[in-house]
């Protein structure tokens, strides 16, 4: 009797083995081709290229008195720092830094305008003049801004390519409820 019991005991205490059934799709994310990654290392020399082809233009506009080149060098300067977010797919960003960086001209221009109205006007006095100080704030904030945009260039190849990584997947699936019912759900798998 006693060795009933035991056998007994030790056949209720061993762990009985479940099988999982098979899901009716794979839960796990589909491959993520590689072929369309972006490259934090071109996007950073695409912005910084150019940024100093715009520069390089500008002095060759000094050097040749040609409309055409100083026009080229100043939309240089106010796009080349951003197209590694171009590059990178982020288009709203890149236009956004742009756009920021043709406000700090235009406060250049306000500056020196006011400077010149202030020195060479009906008065001629310079001393108390806001305007020194108004263009020098414009050149900073535009020297900030394309600093930002080539420093994030790398950062929006990632970015992209993080974000074509996130995937997640919905499937149905037999679940078993607590009353050991079975019946369908839903299983997420999600990939980060």
């Amino acid at each position: 009797m006693k060795i009933a019991a035991v056998v007994v005991a030790t056949a209720l205490a061993a762990p009985l083995t479940a099988a999982a059934q098979p899901g009716l799709a794979d839960p796990r994310p589909p491959a993520v081709d590689d072929s369309d990654d972006k490259s934090p290392g071109l996007a950073l020399s695409l912005s910084l290229l150019g940024t100093a082809a715009s520069y390089a233009t500008l002095i060759a506009a000094g050097d040749s008195d040609s409309e055409g080149l100083w026009l080229l060098g100043l939309t240089g300067i106010v796009v080349g720092p951003s197209l590694g977010q171009f590059y990178a797919g982020e288009t709203s960003r890149g236009l956004t830094h742009s756009l920021f960086r043709v406000g700090a001209a235009a406060v250049i221009v306000a500056g020196l305008v006011l400077t010149l109205d202030d020195c060479w006007g009906e008065e001629g006095d310079c001393d108390g003049s806001a305007g020194p100080a108004i263009a020098i704030g414009g050149m900073v904030l535009g020297g900030v801004s394309t600093v930002y945009s080539i420093v994030d260039s790398p950062a929006a190849a990632v970015r992209h390519n993080e974000a074509r990584r996130r995937r997640f997947v919905l499937t149905p699936t037999p679940l078993q409820g607590p009353d050991r019912s079975v019946g369908y759900g839903m299983a997420l798998a999600a990939q980060f």
